[in-house]
């Protein structure tokens, strides 16, 4: 079972304010809590432990932003390595070729002879060429539908 405070939150929280305003009048932070401990009446060791608790824990607030800014910089760190991995695998459309810290395009690299568009990469010697499937023929592309006429029929 917790013990019961003896002094509201409110009263701690001027209490650990007062010491925080006073405390460059003074020639320690131990000397402007002396001088708020006896103006208050309240132990020196309990609002020395006080302060402490309040110079070391954030507030919500800035505990919010503190999580924020870790996910943005785990995230960001996640984006650069994808971004490297796309760069280095030879992948690079326009939009992967830019700089997103600065926004500026980058020159795209120059390329080999072998490696420009519509090149292919030489075989070794006693292959086959490869079979293309994936391109459509032009007998398979039906032609385009003409519009009806009024005297079209259909019977």
């Amino acid at each position: 079972m917790i013990r019961p405070t003896r002094y509201p939150p409110p009263f701690r929280a001027r209490a650990i304010a007062y010491v925080a305003h006073i405390r460059d009048d003074h020639r320690s932070t131990w000397q402007a809590i002396r001088t708020v401990s006896a103006a208050l009446g309240v132990s020196t060791e309990t609002l020395r432990r006080w302060v402490r608790h309040a110079d070391t824990t954030p507030d919500p607030q800035t505990r919010c932003q503190h999580a924020d800014l870790r996910h943005l910089q785990e995230q960001n760190t996640r984006l650069r390595r994808e971004l490297h991995l796309l760069r280095t695998t030879g992948t690079s459309p326009a939009h992967l070729t830019a700089d997103p810290t600065t926004q500026a395009r980058s020159a795209p690299a120059p390329q080999a002879p072998s490696q420009q568009a519509g090149a292919r990469p030489p075989r070794p010697a006693g292959t086959m060429p490869e079979q293309r499937t994936a391109e459509p023929t032009t007998a398979s592309i039906p032609p385009p539908a003409r519009p009806q006429t009024a005297g079209d029929s259909q019977i």
